[in-house]
């Protein structure tokens, strides 16, 4: 499993703050550079995207798709960090296995989303 975050820069847009590992990195740029994806999704419509199985769903995002795929990406979850009702970006766990996270794994990465949230709240004060 991989894992990114994004964050919105001060007009909005979201962009990479951090990656667990190169690939992910790579898919999250290609994913912001075009314009549509998991995060992306997730930040416009403020609640969790998921894939279990990205081959089954190419029409969904076609181009990030393939990229995936060709990088052994075959899973993706979205999940917001928010503040209230204030969204902040997006932290977006994959995977190379199929399946959808279950309810405890996707509650995990949504408490995970928040402490990043506390955390990028934190730094911006400082």
């Amino acid at each position: 499993m991989s894992c990114l975050s994004t964050l919105t820069d001060p007009d909005g847009s979201l962009q990479l703050v951090a990656s667990t590992c190169e690939k992910a990195q790579l898919l999250e740029m290609f994913q912001l550079a075009a314009g549509a994806g998991p995060c992306l999704d997730c930040f416009r419509s403020g609640e969790a995207v998921t894939v279990g199985n990205l081959e089954a769903e190419t029409d969904r995002w076609p181009q990030l798709s393939q990229e995936a795929l060709t990088c052994g990406v075959t899973s993706v979850h979205a999940t917001l960090l928010r503040l209230r009702e204030q969204a902040s970006g997006t932290m977006n766990p994959s995977s190379v296995h199929d399946g959808a996270p279950n309810a405890e794994d996707a509650a995990v990465a949504q408490a995970l989303a928040n402490v990043a949230t506390i955390g990028s709240l934190q730094e911006h004060t400082d």
